[in-house]
């Protein structure tokens, strides 16, 4: 046995009157009955009676809104430039399907980046209370759309939805350096690409087939590596100094090239300035005949790598020893400069005898060390390059002087 809706009842001029509140909206048939002391129930007279019930308003904690669908059903949610579909509910307080005036139902959204954007408002569709709103988002990340009804937020409101990025797009992914200096060679230079959809998202994921490669002098294999957010390391070498060109392709379309620029270093044979230091070369001057015997450098010294190179002299003849200070040309090597200390000592070369008179004897014992058995050798510093040699000497004496 059904139970009786509440209602209000009470004696009126001799008759009954009953109020209530109908929750359903439609035509509906109301049943009237009275109960005797046999607890039986008699219908009253014309009973059941047709009511026609009307929706209520409409109302925001009656309506409500599902979550956000993809018109693209798929496996991989919610795309950038998917049409994503709401279907806002307008209901009466009771739950009855009921119509919003116009203008009373808005939809805002929030983007990254932007918030309070305005909608198109929702359509009606399939039937009272029943509306759809259509969008589609193009950045990639979290959204929030706001459906409110005479400006309080329905049931189910606001509706929260994640984009991920497109598919990669060619032209809006780029190689990159983080630092633009030129790279040593033999050197592993890491190149970063980039990937991005047609949208500008970078994106998320890995997975994208990636092919690099380099053009350029002794440019080596590239090689590639997936960091699965949306980036790859690509990583190259080269073995001689010049431009490097690298490529890649992007599922098998090309996008833009990158130049690399390798150099040189002291290690792997970039040349040394020769005029970074002097070089050391040993020569034998001969004070009789105011000339300088050719010195013989070392084929072994590399002239304009080595920092000190020997020369080796020819034997030279005698000559007195004396204290001078000159500056000749040093005869078949213009290219090497000698430069003599003032009071330094220049002798005949070692297994000489050096010749002269009682005076020469006398002004050997005062030159210190400079006797006829020495060695006549001196090592001056020179540059190694650009500059003629030159002898400058003086020699003084007990009883006199030579100048030249």
């Amino acid at each position: 046995m059904q139970d009786s809706q509440e209602f209000n009842g009470s004696w009126v001029n001799g008759c009954y009157e009953i109020r209530y509140v109908a929750s359903q909206a439609g035509i509906l048939d109301l049943n009237l009955w009275c109960e005797v002391e046999s607890g039986q129930r008699d219908p009253l007279p014309g009973s059941p009676f047709a009511v026609h019930v009307s929706e209520g308003n409409a109302s925001p904690v009656g309506s409500y809104v599902r979550e956000a669908e993809a018109s693209k059903q798929g496996g991989s949610g919610i795309t950038a430039g998917d049409h994503v579909v709401l279907k806002p509910q307008v209901h009466d307080q009771f739950g009855n399907p009921s119509s919003a005036p116009e203008g009373s139902l808005v939809a805002i959204l929030d983007s990254p980046g932007v918030t309070g954007e305005t909608l198109d408002p929702p359509k009606l569709r399939n039937g009272m209370g029943s509306y759809e709103l259509t969008l589609e988002p193009l950045k990639a990340g979290r959204h929030a759309v706001h459906v409110l009804l005479d400006g309080a937020q329905i049931t189910g409101s606001p509706v929260e939805f994640h984009v991920s990025p497109a598919a990669p797009n060619p032209q809006k992914c780029y190689l990159s350096r983080a630092d633009p200096e030129p790279v040593l060679i033999n050197t592993m230079c890491d190149i970063l690409l980039t990937t991005h959809d047609k949208y500008g998202n970078q994106l998320d994921r890995g997975g994208v087939r990636v092919d690099a490669k380099a053009a350029g002098v002794a440019a080596g294999q590239c090689t590639t590596e997936d960091h699965k957010d949306g980036t790859y390391t690509i990583r190259l070498t080269a073995g001689a100094a010049g431009e490097v060109k690298v490529t890649a392709r992007i599922d098998s379309v090309e996008i833009k090239t990158l130049s690399v620029f390798f150099t040189k270093n002291a290690e792997t044979g970039a040349e040394t300035d020769p005029k970074e230091g002097p070089i050391s070369v040993t020569a034998a001057i001969d004070v009789t005949d105011e000339k300088v015997v050719p010195a013989v450098i070392d084929a072994s010294a590399q002239l304009g790598n080595a920092k000190d190179a020997e020369v080796e002299p020819e034997r030279a003849p005698a000559a007195a020893p004396v204290q001078r200070k000159r500056k000749e040309s040093l005869a078949g090597n213009p290219q090497l400069g000698v430069q003599l200390e003032e009071g330094a000592s220049a002798a005949a070369p070692a297994g000489i005898e050096p010749t002269g008179g009682e005076d020469d004897e006398r002004q050997s014992e005062d030159v210190e060390g400079a006797k006829g058995k020495g060695k006549g050798a001196k090592t001056a510093e020179v540059p190694s390059k650009g500059a003629k040699t030159k002898a400058k000497g003086k020699a003084t004496g007990k009883k006199g002087s030579a100048k030249s």
